[in-house]
């Protein structure tokens, strides 16, 4: 009796207090091991039903968020990463994840021509956890370091 009693904000959450300046008018993209888009619920929006993509949660201030999460976020591009490392690693040239992880940024902001398209779906989705992952439109000019993690970042944020 008589000690306050708080809640603890999730990392969702706690990301969002730190991220919008104006919430009313901004929506967020939150990229972790998933990736969380957040909106302020400020209309009326249908209860999620079985299969729905989008979930209600309480935020600061008595007022609700929908977030749209997906379970494949920064934890594909390290896939990525772990992947070439491998690579690496077999040729006797070993690398730290952040020098791997700073050429395939590097290589993923150059310009490409003809890109291609992954569906990173490593783990499924919350609304359907038998989804699987894709590769489309590959080719030889394609088939190179810069336009694949271009491609797994923009399949990341789709």
């Amino acid at each position: 009796q008589g000690i306050p009693v708080v809640a603890a904000l999730g990392d969702n959450r706690a990301s969002l207090v730190a991220t919008f300046k104006d919430i009313k008018n901004e929506c967020a993209f939150t990229f972790g091991t998933a990736g969380k888009l957040s909106v302020l619920v400020t209309a009326e929006i249908p209860p999620p039903s079985e299969g729905c993509i989008y979930s209600f949660r309480p935020y600061p201030g008595g007022r609700e968020i929908c977030v749209v999460s997906t379970l494949n976020g920064g934890g594909i591009f390290a896939a990525l990463m772990r992947f070439v490392r491998e690579i690496l690693a077999d040729f006797d040239h070993a690398h730290d994840d952040g020098e791997v992880y700073r050429y395939l940024i590097n290589k993923a902001g150059m310009p490409h021509d003809n890109p291609l398209v992954v569906v990173p779906c490593f783990n499924g989705e919350r609304h359907d956890m038998s989804l699987r992952g894709s590769i489309a439109n590959l080719d030889h000019s394609n088939f190179k370091s810069g336009p694949i993690a271009l491609a797994f970042a923009v399949g990341i944020v789709r």
